[in-house]
C-alpha cells in the first residue's frame, strides 16, 4: 500500500514516500560556487560583530562571537570585496583571543569596565590589516581563517575607487 505525505516542497528535499512500511527519501543536493578568500596578508575594514550563540567546542559549550572584515584589498570576481571572520569565545580572561584582538586594536590595556563587557561598535568601523590561512575542515572542503589581525592608520581611509579624482574636483 503506497501513501504519499504533503510536505511543502523545498529546493532541498522531495515528498516521502511510504513503501512497504519503510521510508524513502530523495534530496537533492545544491550546488554551491563559493569561493574562499584567498590566503595571505590583506587590508579591510570591521563591518560586523555577530552573536554565533552557544558554540560546541572540545572544551564544552563556550559563547562565541565572530568579528567580520572586508577586505580593501581582495575583490571576488563579480567586483564585490571578500569577506572573512575571525571567531573568538567571549571571555575576559587577559589569555583570551577575544581580550588579545582587542588590546590590540586599540592599542592599550582594556580597562576593567572593557574587561567586563564587549561592545560591537569599539570594532565596527576600524581599518584592520588581517592574515588569511586556509585550513582542511574535517570533512573536507577548504576553510579561510583569519589568523592574525593589526590596527592600521585611523587616518588613512580609504576612499571609494574613482571617487579620489571627483574629491581632488571639488577641491580645485
Amino acid at each position: 500500500m503506497r501513501h504519499r505525505l504533503k510536505y511543502s516542497r523545498s529546493t532541498y528535499h522531495q515528498d516521502l514516500i511510504y513503501r512497504k512500511g519503510n521510508v524513502m527519501t530523495t534530496f537533492k543536493i545544491p550546488t554551491s560556487n563559493f569561493s574562499p578568500h584567498p590566503s595571505g596578508t590583506f587590508e579591510g575594514q570591521i563591518v560586523a560583530v555577530e552573536d554565533k550563540g552557544q558554540v560546541e567546542t572540545q572544551f564544552g559549550l563556550k559563547p562565541k562571537v565572530a568579528i567580520v572584515i572586508e577586505s580593501e584589498t581582495e575583490l571576488m570576481e563579480g567586483g564585490r570585496p571578500y569577506t572573512a571572520s575571525l571567531w573568538v569565545t567571549l571571555s575576559s580572561s587577559n589569555k583570551s583571543k577575544l581580550y588579545k584582538t582587542r588590546a590590540s586594536l586599540l592599542g592599550r590595556d582594556l580597562t576593567p569596565d572593557e574587561r567586563a563587557s564587549f561592545q560591537d561598535t569599539e570594532l565596527i568601523g576600524m581599518r584592520v590589516g588581517y592574515q588569511v590561512v586556509h585550513r582542511e575542515g574535517r570533512e573536507g572542503g577548504i576553510f579561510a581563517n583569519v589568523d592574525q589581525v593589526w590596527p592600521l592608520k585611523q587616518n588613512q581611509a580609504t576612499t571609494e575607487p574613482g571617487r579620489e579624482k571627483e574629491e581632488e574636483l571639488l577641491i580645485l
